[in-house]
């Protein structure tokens, strides 16, 4: 809806959509401009449709536009043919094929990246998700793939990745829950480190490095080569 209403403002009631259409996984910027032509479509079959959205705020642009279709008349010449389906489900398919193989390569290369890992694991009280830049995150089944900035914390602590000049980091987290990232966090892998400063006590570990800190209360460290691997307490 704000790109539609974008869209107005300007005083314009035409979109173009890219002619290569959108990669499989650019899901924002599909429904940035999918979502106006829908808008825009239900502009010229039925005017007004703003007011029955504001009354039932549970309906979707593509049912409102499903059920407008339903009653046009003209709604047969603009069924798909046999032919144009089977050409969708060929891309469809081929879509697929090369998101396997990217997602593949991209955890290969995550996997091999030099320098030093810090793995930080939470069992028992998940990380909650406290900041992430949506535009630089991959799905690489069943873990989140981060490029760029990723904020975590739970009652003992919180970590920060943020991306700097000259700094290669990369972070792979895993799920708590049913959800990639929004019911939390067990285990998070940073690749492509610097070595990290360690500052350690009895009550805090502190672990900082270009691009990445970490401060948690309780935690266990085990340095091996070029892995640290922190264990956060359970939640008191």
């Amino acid at each position: 809806m704000p790109s539609y209403i974008e869209l107005r403002a300007r005083g314009e009631s035409s979109i173009d959509i890219p002619a290569a259409e959108f990669a499989p996984t650019d899901v924002r910027r599909r429904s940035y401009v999918m979502g106006p032509v829908l808008a825009l479509l239900l502009d010229k079959l039925r005017p007004g449709w703003q007011a029955a959205l504001t009354a039932d705020d549970q309906q979707s642009l593509d049912q409102m536009l499903a059920a407008v279709l339903r009653n046009q008349k003209s709604r047969a010449r603009c069924a798909i043919k046999p032919a144009e389906v089977a050409a969708i489900e060929r891309t469809a398919r081929n879509d697929v094929a090369v998101l396997a193989a990217a997602r593949a390569s991209n955890r290969r290369q995550f996997d091999t990246l030099p320098g030093w890992r810090i793995v930080i694991v939470s069992d028992a009280d998940a990380l909650q998700l406290q900041g992430f830049d949506p535009q630089n995150v991959e799905l690489l089944p069943p873990a989140v793939l981060h490029t760029r900035f990723l904020r975590l914390g739970n009652a003992s602590g919180s970590l920060q990745l943020l991306q700097e000049r000259g700094a290669a980091l990369k972070a792979l987290t895993e799920a708590a829950g049913r959800h990639p990232l929004f019911e939390g966090v067990k285990r998070i892998t940073v690749a492509g480190a610097g070595k990290p400063e360690i500052i350690q006590d009895e009550q805090r570990v502190k672990l900082s490095t270009s691009g990445f800190t970490a401060e948690f209360q309780r935690a266990e460290v085990e340095i091996e080569g070029t892995q640290i691997l922190v264990r956060l307490p359970p939640a008191q």
